[in-house]
C-alpha cells in the first residue's frame, strides 16, 4: 500500500505541474471567452447582481463566474486568477478519478493489488491526457463538468451496491463513511448531480446515464429473476437489487432536481436561454447524407481525429493520443463480451462514454475540443482495461502454460502503464509546451496580439493621452487589462497639457477576433488624473459630416503614424502623434460631448431606454449611406438579447429598405450600465429614391420566436411594437425642403411653433391644395395632437378642410425631438369650383379625444396661414 500511495502521489506532483507552471502566459495571450467571463465576475461585485444564468456571449451556467469570483478574491486581477479555477478543476479531477477507477474496476481486477494498480494507470493517463491538459490550463468552463459527475456516480453506485453483511467488501472505503445509510450516498449523488447542470451545457445529457443503466439493469433484473422451469423464484436478493435501484434512482433525481430548480425556473420564464446556445451548436442535417457524414466524423475522434482550431486543439495530432486509442479499442471490445455486458459496472462505462461522445454528434464540427469532454474519464477506464488486458494477453504469450488468475504476476501491469504512460506523458508535454504553445497561431487564436497592444497602452498612458477605438475598448481582453488601472467618468474630459496620441487599426483581420470596427467608429480617451489613476472617457460615434473631416485630417498625417509590431513582427496597429491644439483634436473633442441631435424618451420593457438619436446627412441624395446613432441608457444589469429592426418609411409608410442586427454589442452594453450606450447603424438609400421626407422605424424582435418586445412611450400610454423617429429627407439636388418659403411665427402652447408654410404660386383650378407646415419642436407634448387644416370664405365658413396626425398618424407629436424642423405637406380638399370672394387659410392642433385645441400663446387657438382672393 505504501508504494501504491507514493505512485499516487507521485502522479498528482506531476498533474499539479503540468496544470500550473507558467500558466498566467501559457496559453499565450488571454483569449476572448477567458476575459468575458473573469469580466462577468468583476461585474456582479460591481452591481450586486448575482444572476443565475450569464445570459450574455450566448448563454453561460453560473458557477463558474461565482468560482472566478473566488479566485480574483485570492489572486488579484491577474491572468493567473483568470485560469486558475481551471488548473485546479483539472487537477482535482486526478484524485476523482482514482477512487472512481478503484470503484467501477472492482469487478475486472484480480486482486486488490491490481486494483490499485488498475486505479493508479486510469488516473495516470488522465494526469497526462493531452485534451485534459489543454482544457485545464485554458480558462474554460467544460473541465468543471468531469469531477461532478464522477463523484455523482460514485456516490450513487455506491448507494446501489449497498449490502449490510459485506459493506467493507462491496464498497471503497470513502462510501463506507455512508454505509450505514445508503440514503446519504444517494442525496450527496443528487446534489452532485444537480451542481452539474451549473457547470456546462452537455451536463443536460447527464441524467440520460443514470436513466439509461436503470432501464438496462432492470432488463437484466428482471430476466434474472423470471420464473424457471418449475415456476420457482429466483434469489429474493434480485428483487431487493431492483428495489435499491429505483429507490436510489427516485432519491438522486429528487434531489437533483431541486439544486436544479433554481436554474430550471429561470429557463422556464427565459426559454430562449435555455435553447439559444443550444441552437446555436447543435448541427441540423439537411439529408441521410448529412446525417451519416457527420457520424463518421463524430466517431473519427476515437481513430485519431482532432479539433482543427489552434484554440482547442494542435491540428494535425490526435486529441486522445495515438498511445492511447489501441488500447481503447481493445477495452471496448472486451466490455462488449457478453459476459462482461452483464456487470452493472460495465453498463455504467459503456453508457457513460456513449451519453458523453453525444454532444460531439450534435457539434459543429464534430470533432470538438469542449463538446464531448465529459467522455474523458470513461474513456480512460476502458483505455486501461485495454492495457490490463493486452499485458494479460502477452503474459499468456510469454507463458503458453494454461492460464492461472494465481500465475499473473502483480509488476507487468505497473510495468506497462509505466511505459506507454511516460511515453505519453513526454509526447504530450512536448507537443503542448513547445510545439503548441509556440506556435504562431495558437499565439494568435488566444489574442496574444491584442495583449500586446492593451499592455503597451498601459505603459504609454503614464505620461501619454491615448485615444482609441471604442470596439477595442470594450473588447474582454482589453476591458480586464485594463480594469485596475481605468475608471470610467462621464462628460467630455477636462484640459490637459499631457501629449496625445491615437491609436488606429489598418486591418482588424491582424487582430482576431476584435470585430469589425465600423467606420464612423466613438472613440475611447485613456488619460490619467492628477494622482495618476486611470480614467476613461468614452465619445459617441462621429455623425457623417464629423467623421468625414477626421477622414481628411488623417489622411494629411499618413506620414506622422508609428507602426506598432507584435512578436511576430506585424505592424498590427499605428500611433499617430497629436499636438493640442490642433485640427484633427479640434475635430475629436466635440466626440465627448454626448449629447445626441434627437432627445426623446422611450421605455423598452423596462430594459433600455432611448435616450436620443441622430439621422445624418438630414438632408440626404439618392443612392447616400444614411448614418444613424441610436443613444441608450440600461435599465437592467441583464444582456439584452432580442434583435433591432430599423425600416426607412416613405410618406405612405411604406418600408423602402431595412436591416436587422443584434440591439447592441454586448460588450458595449455590459460593462457601461446606466451610462449613455451609443450604437451605430447604416442604411443605404437606393439610386432611385424620390425626393421627399422619410421616416425611420424601430423596434425589437425575439429571434426564435418572432415576438415583438412591447415600447412605453409614458407610463399612462398603452404599449406600442414599434415607433417612428425622426424625419430626414431626400433632395436630388442638395436643397434644404425644411426653409419655407414664406416665412411665420406662431407658438402653440410654448411646445411646437410655427415658422413659415410653402404653398405652390398657382393651384387653381385644382381639386386640392398642397400645404407644407414648417414646423419647430420647442418641447414635447404630453398628447398626440391633431393638425387641422382649414379654408375659410369670407363669412367664416368652413369650404375646405383636412386633419391628420402629422405624417398620416406615422409620427405623432410626442415623438418629436426639441429643436427638430418638421415640414408636413397636407393634401387641402377644394370644393370643385371656389365662388369669388376672399379666403383665410387657418391651422393648429387639437385633442382628438377632448375636441380641445392647443392655444396659441399670443392669443386664440389657431394661425391665419395666408389670404387670398378669387375674382
Amino acid at each position: 500500500m505504501t508504494r501504491q500511495r507514493a505512485v499516487l502521489l507521485t502522479i498528482l506532483l506531476i498533474a499539479f505541474f503540468l496544470r500550473v507552471w507558467q500558466l498566467p502566459i501559457l496559453p499565450p495571450g488571454l483569449w476572448y471567452d477567458e476575459a468575458y467571463n473573469a469580466m462577468d465576475a468583476l461585474w456582479t461585485v460591481k452591481s450586486g447582481h448575482y444572476p443565475l444564468f450569464f445570459v450574455g456571449n450566448n448563454g453561460r451556467e453560473p458557477m463558474w463566474p461565482y468560482l472566478l469570483l473566488l479566485s480574483t478574491t485570492l489572486f488579484g486581477h491577474t491572468p493567473l486568477a483568470v485560469r486558475w479555477v481551471g488548473a485546479m478543476a483539472g487537477f482535482l479531477t486526478i484524485p476523482i478519478m482514482y477512487r472512481f477507477a478503484y470503484f467501477l474496476l472492482r469487478p475486472f481486477a484480480q486482486n486488490k493489488r491490481q486494483r490499485y494498480w488498475l486505479a493508479l494507470a486510469a488516473s495516470a493517463w488522465l494526469a497526462i491526457s493531452w485534451w485534459h491538459l489543454l482544457n485545464s490550463r485554458a480558462g474554460f468552463r467544460p473541465v468543471l463538468l468531469p469531477p461532478l459527475l464522477m463523484l455523482s456516480l460514485y456516490f450513487w453506485m455506491a448507494g446501489i451496491r449497498y449490502q449490510r453483511s459485506r459493506v467493507r467488501e462491496h464498497v471503497s472505503r470513502s462510501a463506507y463513511l455512508f454505509s450505514r445509510n445508503p440514503f446519504l450516498n444517494f442525496i450527496l449523488a443528487g446534489l452532485l448531480l444537480g451542481l452539474s447542470q451549473y457547470t456546462y451545457l452537455p451536463a443536460r445529457l447527464a441524467p440520460l446515464i443514470w436513466g439509461g443503466f436503470a432501464i438496462f439493469e432492470t432488463v437484466q433484473i428482471l430476466w434474472a429473476i423470471r420464473p424457471n422451469k418449475n415456476h420457482k423464484i429466483r434469489k429474493t436478493k434480485d428483487k431487493k437489487r431492483l428495489t435499491r435501484l429505483w429507490l436510489g434512482l427516485f432519491v438522486t433525481g429528487l434531489v437533483a432536481a431541486l439544486v436544479f430548480l433554481p436554474l430550471g425556473l429561470f429557463f422556464f420564464n427565459h426559454p430562449e436561454t435555455f435553447s439559444s446556445r443550444t441552437g446555436d451548436v447543435v448541427f441540423v442535417p439537411q439529408n441521410l447524407g448529412q446525417i451519416t457524414s457527420h457520424l463518421l466524423q463524430s466517431v473519427s475522434l476515437f481513430w485519431g481525429a482532432g479539433h482543427q482550431l489552434y484554440r482547442h486543439h494542435f491540428p494535425g495530432r490526435a486529441m486522445l493520443g495515438w498511445l492511447e486509442i489501441p488500447f481503447f479499442w481493445v477495452g471496448l471490445l472486451a466490455l462488449l463480451r457478453r459476459s462482461q455486458l452483464r456487470r452493472p459496472e460495465t453498463k455504467l462505462i459503456l453508457l457513460g462514454l456513449l451519453i458523453m461522445w453525444i454532444p460531439a454528434c450534435l457539434a459543429s464540427p464534430p470533432v470538438h475540443g469542449l463538446r464531448p469532454i465529459g467522455l474523458l474519464p470513461f474513456y480512460y477506464l476502458v483505455v486501461t482495461l485495454g492495457l490490463y488486458y493486452v499485458s494479460r494477453i502477452i503474459y499468456h504469450r510469454l507463458r503458453p502454460t494454461p492460464y492461472s488468475p494465481k500465475l499473473y504476476p502483480a509488476y507487468l501491469l505497473p510495468f506497462a502503464a509505466a511505459i506507454f504512460i511516460s511515453l505519453n506523458s513526454l509526447l504530450n508535454t512536448y507537443d503542448y509546451f513547445q510545439r503548441w504553445a509556440n506556435h504562431p497561431e495558437t499565439y494568435k487564436e488566444y489574442n496574444g496580439p491584442l495583449v500586446e497592444v492593451t499592455r503597451h497602452l498601459l505603459e504609454l498612458s503614464q505620461t501619454t493621452d491615448v485615444i482609441i477605438p471604442f470596439h477595442l475598448y470594450v473588447h474582454p481582453t482589453t476591458r480586464y487589462l485594463l480594469w485596475p488601472a481605468f475608471s470610467e467618468k462621464a462628460g467630455p474630459p477636462p484640459p490637459s497639457n499631457r501629449p496625445v496620441e491615437m491609436l488606429l487599426i489598418p486591418n482588424t483581420f491582424q487582430l482576431l477576433y476584435v470585430g469589425n470596427i465600423p467606420t464612423s467608429p466613438a472613440m475611447v480617451l485613456l488619460t490619467r488624473d492628477t494622482a495618476g489613476q486611470g480614467v476613461v472617457y468614452v465619445s459617441r460615434p462621429p455623425r457623417a459630416n464629423e467623421q468625414l473631416a477626421i477622414n481628411e485630417a488623417l489622411a494629411a498625417k499618413q506620414n506622422q503614424l508609428k507602426p506598432f509590431q507584435d512578436k511576430l513582427g506585424r505592424a498590427i496597429v499605428q500611433f499617430l502623434p497629436l499636438s493640442r491644439p490642433s485640427p484633427l483634436t479640434s475635430l475629436l473633442s466635440p466626440l465627448f460631448n454626448p449629447a445626441p441631435l434627437r432627445v426623446i424618451d422611450l421605455n423598452w420593457a423596462n430594459v433600455a431606454r432611448l435616450k436620443g438619436y441622430d439621422v445624418t446627412p438630414e438632408v440626404a441624395r439618392p443612392g447616400q449611406p444614411l448614418t444613424i446613432n441610436l443613444y441608450w441608457q440600461s435599465l437592467t444589469e441583464a444582456t439584452f438579447e432580442h434583435r433591432l429592426f430599423l425600416q426607412i418609411l416613405n410618406g405612405a409608410g411604406r418600408p423602402i429598405n431595412q436591416a436587422e442586427s443584434d440591439a447592441f454589442r454586448e460588450d458595449m452594453y455590459r460593462w457601461r450600465p446606466n451610462g449613455l450606450l451609443t450604437t451605430q447603424h447604416t442604411l443605404w438609400l437606393g439610386p432611385d429614391t424620390p425626393p421627399g421626407p422619410y421616416l425611420l422605424r424601430l423596434g425589437f424582435f425575439d429571434e426564435l420566436s418572432g415576438r415583438r418586445l412591447p415600447l412605453q412611450t409614458s407610463a399612462d400610454a398603452a404599449p406600442l411594437e414599434q415607433v417612428q423617429l425622426g424625419l430626414f429627407y431626400v433632395s436630388p439636388d442638395g436643397t434644404d425642403p425644411r426653409r419655407p418659403v414664406t416665412p411665420l411665427s406662431a407658438n402653440f402652447a410654448d411646445s411646437i411653433e410655427l415658422i413659415g408654410i410653402t404653398i405652390p404660386p398657382s393651384f387653381l383650378p385644382s381639386s386640392f391644395l398642397p400645404v407644407t407646415l414648417h414646423w419647430h419642436t420647442l418641447s414635447p407634448t404630453a398628447k398626440p395632437y391633431t393638425v387641422f387644416l382649414q379654408l375659410l370664405n369670407q363669412q367664416g365658413e368652413v369650404v375646405g378642410s383636412w386633419d391628420q396626425q402629422p405624417f398620416n398618424g406615422l409620427y405623432p407629436t410626442p415623438l418629436w425631438s426639441p429643436g427638430e424642423i418638421i415640414a408636413d405637406t397636407l393634401p387641402l380638399p377644394l370644393p370643385g369650383e371656389l365662388a369669388p370672394g376672399r379666403y383665410r387659410l387657418i391651422t393648429g392642433f387639437y385633442d382628438f379625444e377632448t375636441g380641445q385645441r392647443l392655444p396659441v400663446v399670443n392669443g386664440g387657438d389657431f394661425v391665419e396661414l395666408t389670404e387670398f382672393v378669387v375674382d
